[in-house]
């Protein structure tokens, strides 16, 4: 009987054993599979770190990339508009100079003609040189003041009129006093024969203005 009760207190005793080992071995297990667990879950996590230190340097990268080829067009840009300005400006400069030149070659061409027109009336008239200078001066300063009375607002039509057949008396008694009656008659015959030749001279197209209102009357 006491065999009995020892064999059963041995078997007792080797299944508790038995049991404690079992729960030892499935602890260890556990706490193993935790740790692998936590390893693998800490190395994706610094695996997906990376891969997002990766993706933002790639992005920055990506944006400086941009960045500096934004830059470079708008250099390009600044330097291209740089360039049509200055081409602009030239372009400008060159037509003025160009309009300018124009503008005194017809200038040139117009005195050319003025100058050839008046040389033809004093020749006609049979002035020397000396009295074709005097009479130019006499009509330029004649007309100077004309031109300061057709300017006078004050001034209507029948009094303006007045003004100038009165200036242009004047004008024609200093031109008698320097050259004589007979070669001012024959200047103001020459002046109204050659009057188209004379268009463009300024000293006397009052006096052409003149006649005309003289040939309305």
């Amino acid at each position: 009987m006491k065999k009995i009760v020892l064999m059963l207190a041995t078997l007792f005793i080797m299944a508790g054993v038995q049991a404690q080992s079992k729960q030892k071995v499935s602890k260890a297990k556990s706490e193993k599979m935790a740790k692998a667990n936590l390893a693998k879950a800490e190395k994706e996590r610094l695996a997906a770190e990376e891969t997002e230190k990766n993706k933002m340097a790639a992005e920055q990268m990506e944006t400086e990339r941009l960045a500096a080829l934004q830059a470079e067009k708008d250099s390009l840009d600044s330097e291209r508009l740089k360039e049509e300005a200055r081409d602009r400006e030239l372009f400008i400069k060159d037509s003025i100079v160009k309009l300018n030149n124009e503008n005194e070659r017809l200038a040139q061409e117009k005195m050319a003609i003025i100058k050839k027109g008046r040389s033809e009336i004093y020749t006609n008239a049979g002035l020397d040189e000396y009295q074709t200078k005097r009479v130019m001066d006499i009509n330029a300063s004649y007309f100077a003041m004309a031109n300061a009375i057709k300017q006078d607002a004050s001034l209507d039509a029948k009094a303006m009129d007045k003004k100038l057949k009165a200036l242009n008396k004047e004008r024609i008694k200093k031109i008698k006093d320097l050259v004589g009656r007979k070669k001012t008659d024959a200047l103001e015959k020459s002046r109204k024969e050659l009057r188209a030749d004379n268009a463009e001279d300024p000293d006397v197209q009052w006096l052409y203005e003149l006649d005309d209102t003289k040939g309305k009357k």
